[in-house]
């Protein structure tokens, strides 16, 4: 029950905690091992979208269907920041290497990338016709990438704001989409239950896990091996990456 609704994921950098976004505007801390709720986290005036941990754990971000970014504290729970980053919901979020700045995507077919610190925007990215659901970054923050309802898959180069890649994603529109930490995959999720592993080198899907039942989030553990996935029906299930067969599932 407390995990009904899950449209977001991110994992801790140890791998032993994971936030949750969710319908409810709420947000929640589970134990990774034991999938026990640590803490509950309420502020946003929408559907949480997205979430991020900063490096080192000790706050993390939202993207809510208000339109706003929000700096939380992981420990206290408080709301430090909020930016309005879009005009229509922001659907995602990241955070670079030192937690300086911030890159968020949104319904109004945009992504911004943030000074976080002084709340202003950087840099604009256009390239997609349709709402960007969902984005990822490199674990070198030099690119992004990105996907929505356009079922278009785009990798940015962040220093110039141009687009480096395009792939189509299939035949739905993309809902959730998580960058492994080596930044030579992707995982998406689309409106058509299947999650899709890709090659972000070649744009070409790998692999394809059918009937998975979930298109609201996605992420990868720090090591890359494995993937959590929840969606609207409430289950968070976890996904080896290799194989893209499910390995566990938290109810």
């Amino acid at each position: 029950e407390g995990a009904q609704g899950a449209r977001a994921l991110a994992v801790s950098e140890d791998g032993r905690r994971l936030l949750s976004g969710h319908e409810d505007k709420a947000l929640r801390l589970w134990d990774a091992e034991t999938g026990s709720l640590l803490r509950q986290y309420e502020g946003c005036n929408g559907a949480v979208n997205a979430v991020c941990f900063s490096p080192g754990g000790k706050t993390f971000l939202s993207a809510s269907a208000d339109g706003a970014l929000r700096v939380w504290d992981t420990e206290t729970g408080d709301c430090s920041k909020t930016i309005l980053a879009h005009g229509g919901p922001a659907w995602g979020v990241c955070v670079n290497v030192d937690g300086g700045q911030a890159l968020s995507a949104g319904g109004d077919k945009t992504l911004h990338l943030w000074d976080l610190a002084a709340g202003k925007r950087l840099r604009l990215f256009q390239g997609h016709d349709g709402p960007v659901r969902c984005l990822g970054l490199t674990l070198d923050c030099k690119r992004a990438v990105s996907a929505g309802e356009d079922k278009k898959l785009l990798v940015w180069d962040l220093a110039s704001g141009k687009v480096l890649a395009s792939a189509s994603a299939g035949e739905q529109p993309v809902r959730a989409l998580a960058v492994s930490p080596t930044g030579r995959r992707a995982l998406t999720a689309g409106a058509d239950k299947s999650i899709k592993l890709w090659s972000l080198a070649k744009g070409e899907c790998r692999k394809t896990l059918a009937g998975a039942a979930t298109e609201a989030a996605l992420c990868f553990t720090p090591d890359g091996l494995f993937a959590a996935a929840g969606g609207a029906k409430g289950a968070l299930v976890v996904i080896d990456a290799s194989t893209m067969e499910q390995a566990a599932v938290f109810e």
